[in-house]
């Protein structure tokens, strides 16, 4: 049994540009035309770009089993190792509608937004206030370390960490050039 198979547990480690997200994509096919609910599957990444991608992928592969004639499809089938019956293909080629214009779509996310999901579903069982935002913008945050760090240095303008800003600000030519 391969690793595209739902029906086995499966640890895939590679390196970049080996197929993977090709055969994380499979095994989402695979499930579906076994007729797991799409918002049954969630796909976890570590980045934005991964996530996206995979949901790319996704649609491209249900698109191309929808829109495939007969040969084509059961050839795309059997690389997915599957065999071409009757009711398969007629399940494949209703995937893209169901992935596109279902109720509870297939979510692929990073793990950070899992986490920040179930806190948000969660916040008194986390400890966290509810309703609670997570600061996602880089600029705000290096804005405010930038603030910190000075207003630091000027509570004592006599210390190391005030001299050591001089220092930098005249190497750099400025306060607007430290960005």
């Amino acid at each position: 049994m391969s690793a595209i198979s739902p029906n086995i547990n499966a640890t895939v480690t590679a390196s970049a540009g080996s197929g993977k997200t090709w055969l994380l994509v499979s095994r989402i096919v695979r499930l579906l035309l076994a007729g797991q609910n799409p918002g049954g599957i969630l796909a976890l990444t570590f980045t934005r770009k991964a996530a996206s991608e995979m949901q790319q992928r996704l649609t491209q592969r249900l698109s191309a089993l929808a829109t495939s004639d007969d040969a084509e499809l059961n050839t795309l089938l059997l690389q997915l190792e599957v065999p071409p019956t009757a009711q398969i293909k007629q399940t494949a080629r209703s995937l893209y509608q169901q992935h596109q214009y279902g109720d509870f779509p297939l979510r692929a996310q990073t793990f950070h937004a899992f986490c920040q999901d179930i806190l948000a579903r969660f916040p008194l069982e986390a400890d966290v206030p509810p309703g609670f935002a997570l600061l996602d913008n880089e600029t705000l945050l290096q804005n405010q370390a930038r603030e910190a760090l000075f207003n630091e240095a000027a509570r004592n303008m006599h210390s190391e960490l005030a001299q050591q800003l001089q220092d930098l600000m005249q190497a750099c030519g400025g306060y607007e050039q430290l960005k």
